[in-house]
């Protein structure tokens, strides 16, 4: 017998994949600058179930790489923390030295820059998604 879970992981990551193509064709559409396109990584690293604050995802500009953590999510979730990662892909494409002196895990409140970049990522990455 197949194993339910998985079975229904691997759909999952389909429909991940579909819709993320459907994502970056829509962004194209619009003119919204994301190429070239990072590397898009799905990471299965175990969330735990009963935790609020997990990892949900990350954009690497040093290696143009994009990370969702998939576990424990739903896939519009994961979708939405695609588009506000893709904001920030456009953010170092419009202006890389501004985006990348301001990459780090410091407080928002620490850095009045970074928390401007975070709050357009925030509102640009729900509207694209809607």
């Amino acid at each position: 017998m197949v194993n339910r879970n998985i079975m229904e992981h691997e759909s999952k990551i389909d429909m991940l994949n579909y819709w993320i193509e459907e994502l970056v064709k829509y962004f194209r559409e619009i003119e919204f600058e994301v190429d070239p396109l990072p590397k898009i990584r799905l990471d299965q690293t175990p969330n735990p179930e009963d935790e609020l604050f997990i990892k949900t995802g990350y954009y690497d500009p040093v290696n143009n790489e994009l990370v969702l953590f998939i576990d424990n999510r739903h896939i519009k979730d994961i979708l939405r923390t695609f588009c506000h990662e893709m904001v920030h892909r456009n953010q170092n494409i419009v202006d890389p030295d501004g985006f990348s002196n301001h990459v780090s895990d410091k407080p928002l409140a620490e850095d009045p820059e970074l928390k401007e970049i975070e709050s357009e990522a925030f509102l640009y990455g729900n509207l694209l998604f809607r």
